[in-house]
Parts: C-alpha cells; structure tokens; sequence
C-alpha cells in the first residue's frame, strides 16, 4: 500500500543502495534519508500512531481492534524471553 501511495502522490523513488544499508555510516544514512525500522512491536506502534496516512489506510474499527490486539499481544510477552516468545508465536501459528 505504501508503494501505491508513493506512486500517487508522485514522491521521488528512494535512493539505490549498494550492500547493507546497516552498514553504512550515520551521516551517510542520514544524507540519503535512511532510518532503520523500528526494532520492536512497541516501537513500531508507536510509529504507526504517528502516521496519517498509513493510519487512513484503515477504518477506524478496524485501527482500534487492531492496536487494541497488539497491546493486548505485548502484554502477554513482556515477561518472556526470546525462546519463550518464539515458542508462543509457534504455538499460535
């Protein structure tokens, strides 16, 4: 959705990177407009609520059924470690 977006509004097409862009400096990151993804569902929540458009691509029962479940999701795992997280997700999927 975020690439027909992209195309409708006409934005720019992000700059081609050559290897990983994790290897690459943080001024060089920044000078190209490379931001890492968040790292964790909370973090990548967070982002989510601060986005309007991709906030638009959903009604808004849906919005709120859907970060009402990821709460809910983080609640369950936050005393977990790693390999208890994995194994609840295996078990669920």
């Amino acid at each position: 959705r975020a690439g027909l977006e992209g195309l409708r509004e006409k934005l720019p097409a992000p700059p081609l990177v050559e290897g990983d862009p994790a290897d690459l400096s943080v001024a060089h990151s920044k000078k190209l407009g490379i931001r890492r993804l968040p790292e964790s569902l909370p973090a990548a929540l967070a982002e989510l609520e601060k986005d309007a458009t991709a906030l638009g691509w959903l009604p808004e029962p849906m919005r709120k059924s859907f970060f009402a479940m990821k709460r809910t999701e983080m609640a369950a795992l936050k005393d977990l470690d790693p390999a208890a997280q994995c194994a609840r997700y295996a078990s669920v999927y």
